[in-house]
């Protein structure tokens, strides 16, 4: 979350042109803002002050920790603190700050006896709000212990995005469960004909269940060269259909979280994922890689049944743990940056 936190923090300040810690001045020998804010002395120290950015942006319920550098005065008491203009907009956590609605707020820093301050003008504004998404997968989207919620109506009360949840129990990436309860590909054809700003697809966990073989990735792009009875082919003919029936939409693929049931090959899911990693990079189809990230796995607890019901299936808390990942990873997507290359 702290990566996809500081990329979103990155791309938005970008998008709106805000340059950190002032600009330079290309006068001739004019001093820039930069070295208006820190100043320094004769012998090359620097002057005693606070150094934060002037201006940025924080979706709603995004959470980051503002960079800040102070140098106190020799001596001096290195002790900040943050206060927030409207705390119905921003709040403070020490450096830590969190958007809680649409508005803009000032927040004022400043060392221990008030000598020295500085401001960072909020602009608190969430990019999801109104966008429509498909969540497509098995039943870990559909989120039965959860009173069929999930990350997809989870991610429609934090953000504002209308959400379609079409996940299903059973359902796999392959054609192993044709015959029974489906393929996550029959959930992408149910909807094909609807528009949406998201298409966010999920699935492996019941491949791997079943021990289905991995496959291998093809070099062509038709669909018939697919082989569907393995994971890997079935998982190219999925990118292959979502990118066809949804060529407007921001398409991004969830890989789920670490296991220790010993269903299948629960226990034993990297090959799968591993795969499915270098499939997204074929088809430039954007990832979030819950398998492979500690953190995420570290604050799901997938080894105890705190958040994960059975040790497969997380309960209330365990997607209300899982979801601002899912968010700031939609988040990414709208921003069009390249989230493959940060994991």
């Amino acid at each position: 979350m702290k990566k996809l936190i500081a990329l979103f923090l990155m791309v938005s300040m970008l998008f709106t042109m805000l340059v950190a810690c002032g600009t330079t001045n290309n006068g001739d020998n004019e001093p820039s803002k930069e070295d208006e804010k820190n100043p320094t002395s004769d012998t090359g120290e620097e002057e005693p002050g606070i150094t934060v950015t002037d201006k940025l942006m924080l979706g709603i319920n995004q959470v980051l920790d503002l960079d800040v550098k102070f140098v106190p005065e020799k001596g001096g008491d290195s002790t900040l603190t943050f206060t927030s203009s409207d705390t119905a907009i921003v709040t403070c956590d020490g450096a830590k700050l969190t958007g809680v609605a649409e508005g803009d707020a000032t927040v004022t820093i400043s060392n221990a006896d008030g000598k020295y301050t500085a401001t960072v003008e909020v602009k608190v504004s969430e990019v999801l709000k109104n966008k429509t998404a498909l969540f497509v997968g098995d039943s870990i989207t559909a989120a039965a212990a959860d009173n069929w919620q999930g990350w997809a109506r989870r991610v429609e009360a934090l953000y504002g995005v209308k959400s379609t949840n079409a996940g299903r129990d059973g359902t796999s990436i392959s054609d192993c469960r044709k015959g029974g309860s489906g393929r996550v590909l029959d959930l992408l054809n149910a909807n094909k004909n609807n528009k949406y700003n998201f298409v966010i697809l999920h699935g492996g966990v019941n491949d791997a269940w079943d021990a289905i073989e991995v496959g291998t990735i093809t070099q062509s792009y038709n669909v018939e060269d697919f082989d569907v009875s393995t994971f890997a082919g079935g998982l190219e003919e999925l990118f292959y259909y979502a990118k066809e029936y949804f060529p407007n939409a921001k398409i991004g693929y969830i890989i789920n979280f670490k296991m220790v049931s010993t269903i299948g090959n629960l226990k034993k899911m990297d090959p799968y994922f591993q795969t499915a990693k270098l499939i997204c990079k074929k088809w430039g189809i954007p990832y979030l890689d819950m398998f492979f990230n500690e953190e995420i796995n570290d604050a799901i607890q997938y080894k105890t049944t705190k958040y994960l019901h059975d040790l497969i299936h997380p309960n209330t808390e365990g997607y209300v743990v899982l979801t601002p990942y899912v968010g700031e990873f939609m988040r990414q997507l709208q921003y069009g940056l390249n989230v493959m290359d940060q994991q």
